[in-house]
């Protein structure tokens, strides 16, 4: 039964984001609609204990549009989200890593140079493409099948002090890069 509300939510959220985002593609759609449930569906170690909860996209301008535009309204329990936008080669001036870090699509070992050297402690890293949980990704979108998926990697969401909810551990493929 509960997987049949989460489905009906997951679903919901992706025709809120058709109505309000017609440039971007289905695929972007999906991706930022599963961004936001697993705001729902992970626990942070640093649960938002301001009134803000913080999602920085690296490099992907299209991504980035989508999801501020979806996220614009919504809240991670009463904390406003805001999305932000920053090239890679800025991320060292980052003083405090948000609570979700979107990489941009394929393998930017460069992007996971900067991070790797950096705590990530509550850091809800999400990638696109092969290998991203070796560079430190917890979470990992691909395509199989024509069907956008994810997978978890729970060694990297136990270094980042995250814990996934039941629901999201049954949506998602289990890997492990330790």
């Amino acid at each position: 039964m509960r997987f049949f509300i989460i489905a009906i939510l997951f679903f919901s959220s992706v025709r809120s984001l058709a109505a309000s985002e017609r440039e971007a593609s289905i695929e972007e759609k999906l991706q930022v609609a599963f961004l936001y449930q697993f705001t729902k569906y992970v626990e942070w170690s640093t649960s938002p204990k301001s009134s803000e909860f913080h999602i920085l996209v690296v490099e992907d301008k299209p991504l980035f549009s989508a999801i501020k535009k979806f996220m614009k309204d919504k809240r991670v329990q009463s904390a406003e989200i805001l999305v932000d936008f920053i090239e890679h080669e800025n991320l060292d001036k980052i003083q405090n890593l948000p609570q979700m870090i979107v990489l941009p699509r394929g393998n930017p070992k460069s992007i996971m140079n900067h991070l790797k050297n950096r705590k990530r402690d509550g850091s809800l890293v999400i990638g696109y493409g092969p290998s991203m949980e070796e560079l430190g990704a917890s979470i990992n979108f691909y395509v199989q099948d024509d069907h956008l998926k994810f997978e978890i990697n729970m060694s990297n969401a136990a270094e980042n002090h995250l814990t996934f909810s039941s629901q999201i551990l049954r949506l998602g493929r289990l890997v492990d890069s330790k």
